[in-house]
């Protein structure tokens, strides 16, 4: 099934809107980042903190008192990589208003493997999954660059960018995928989730 969307159109402000949406998904670069502690003081860098040795002074902090934190390494939290179920919420938004048609929440099964890459399914829609993951700035995170294939709405068949974020708390992820037609038919369309293991 193929809604027509083809009446729809954003205006001058729901497109800003829709491309800032976009420049935020994709300046999500991977680096590390390192907490240093000196004399007490915290600093956050994109570089190793600076040795002490060779600078000593009165006041100086001995190697003792100064090290670096890793603050994206693996013991930070919980691994986004593995297998994650639950239920996908699928919207679709076309002029400003949710197509009813295209709105569904149904089971939903997404894996990534310690190379980045995704497979998964929504069997009760039909969806198949395909894709990559990529580091986020923290370890807990991944960004995703997702297509969607095989759906019975085949407005969904598309290529979606996102990101999975898995909670220290409870140890469950937030999906969040989206994907903009911005020619003729000027549509929105996003999948959300909870995950579990």
């Amino acid at each position: 099934m193929t809604i027509n969307t083809r009446h729809r159109r954003f205006g001058p402000t729901s497109t800003a809107v829709v491309w800032a949406a976009i420049v935020c998904t994709l300046s999500g670069a991977s680096h590390a980042a390192y907490r240093c502690e000196q004399n007490g003081k915290v600093v956050i860098s994109d570089t190793p903190c600076a040795a002490s040795a060779g600078h000593a002074g009165p006041n100086s902090p001995s190697p003792s008192q100064s090290r670096t934190v890793t603050l994206n390494g693996p013991a930070q939290g919980p691994s986004p990589y593995g297998e994650w179920r639950g239920q996908a919420q699928f919207n679709m938004v076309a002029g400003g208003r949710q197509v009813a048609e295209g709105h569904a929440v149904v089971p939903f099964t997404i894996g990534i493997d310690g190379q980045g890459k995704v497979v998964g399914a929504s069997s009760a829609n039909g969806c198949r999954v395909l894709g990559i993951a990529s580091p986020h700035f923290v370890a807990e995170a991944l960004n995703l660059d997702l297509t969607l294939s095989n759906c019975n709405v085949t407005n969904y068949n598309r290529r979606y960018a996102g990101s999975l974020i898995v909670s220290s708390r409870d140890r469950s992820a937030q999906l969040s995928l989206t994907s903009y037609d911005m020619l003729g038919r000027s549509a929105a369309y996003e999948v959300k989730s909870t995950l579990r293991r």
